[in-house]
């Protein structure tokens, strides 16, 4: 660690003075880059691209919870396996989307900010906001008591989820 900043301090003192400049503005520029916040003008265009995917595009959604256990687990079911990972990937997108846009994340529930993953984030929104539809449900007895399995689905899962940026978009305005 001594020796990296040693290395990173001696590389400063060899730099010319303009050389300097240029990089710090570079790299000052690439931290306000990252801070930039989430608009109306993104959320619009990541509605726009969740709309042009298939309309056959579904998640099924499936909810265990009891003695200790609260896990949610969703697949995405689109015609193609490329079509599935491209609604999975602007799914990433909008969740990770969620804690950078200044208004939506005053919103999010504590379920929704605590998730890790991008991609649960997202889909814990849909759910939390209703957008299952379907639902049905099964019980489990184990050895600690009962365990509930809820499922369900999100049908015309592209037209949801650009309902929801439309709406993320507002709120930003």
């Amino acid at each position: 660690m001594v020796v990296e900043k040693d290395e990173e301090f001696r590389a400063v003192v060899r730099m010319k003075d303009g050389d300097f400049v240029a990089a710090m503005r570079d790299k000052n520029a690439e931290i306000e880059h990252l801070k930039r916040a989430v608009g109306s003008t993104e959320w619009r265009e990541l509605g726009d691209r969740f709309k042009a995917l298939s309309a056959h595009i579904r998640v099924n959604h499936q909810h265990t919870m009891g003695d200790g256990v609260d896990v949610h687990r969703w697949r995405i079911v689109g015609l193609t396996v490329a079509e599935s990972k491209e609604c999975e990937a602007l799914c990433s997108m909008a969740g990770a989307m969620l804690t950078k846009s200044p208004k939506v994340s005053l919103g999010l529930s504590d379920g929704v900010r605590r998730q890790s993953s991008d991609f649960d984030r997202w889909m814990l929104l849909l759910t939390e906001a209703g957008a299952i539809s379907g639902i049905t449900y099964g019980t489990e007895e184990t050895d600690q008591g009962h365990i509930i399995h809820y499922l369900g689905t999100i049908d015309g899962f592209n037209l949801v989820s650009s309902r929801f940026c439309l709406e993320c978009a507002a709120a930003e305005v």
